[in-house]
């Protein structure tokens, strides 16, 4: 990830979709950090979509994992919808816990990008669905210049 003292990017570069990548977290202020970063950034939008790749991420420490489970319980007044992409067997079962706790059936874990997409489409319109595709075709260690202008407001189509 870009900065070691921030292992995640969130970005909103098209619509509502909400993009997070994330590395692993190895101290409860790295979800401080996300949160206030999601708040900042999602807290004036409408109807929200995020996509959470997590294909980078590790099994996370108690404390954290307990730090992240407040973090996604305050998510679910700010998302319409999350998607979350993990590709590690122990993470994918620690997520599921804490989204069980979370308790948001707005939320769904994936391992597969292409279930991940169709999950999301009828939520999308076009430029966030082939914003969505471009994202999840990205290689998650290589990270993307923020935009330099702010995400153009679309309506769901």
């Amino acid at each position: 990830m870009q900065d070691p003292g921030k292992p995640f990017t969130l970005v909103c570069r098209v619509g509502r979709l909400v993009e997070l990548r994330v590395g692993p977290f190895t101290a409860r202020e790295h979800m401080q950090q996300l949160q206030m970063g999601v708040a900042e950034l999602v807290g004036s939008m409408k109807d929200a979509i995020g996509c959470f790749d997590l294909r980078l991420a590790r099994v996370l420490p108690a404390d954290i994992a307990e730090a992240g489970l407040g973090v996604m319980r305050s998510d679910n007044r700010l998302f319409h919808t999350i998607a979350l992409l993990a590709n590690s067997p122990m993470l994918s079962l620690q997520i599921a816990r804490l989204m069980r706790e979370a308790n948001n059936p707005r939320r769904k874990l994936f391992e597969m990008t292409g279930e991940l997409e169709l999950w999301l489409q009828p939520h999308l319109n076009q430029a966030e669905r082939q914003r969505l595709h471009e994202f999840l075709a990205q290689d998650p260690m290589v990270t993307e210049e923020p935009p330099r202008t702010p995400p153009t407001r679309s309506s769901n189509q």
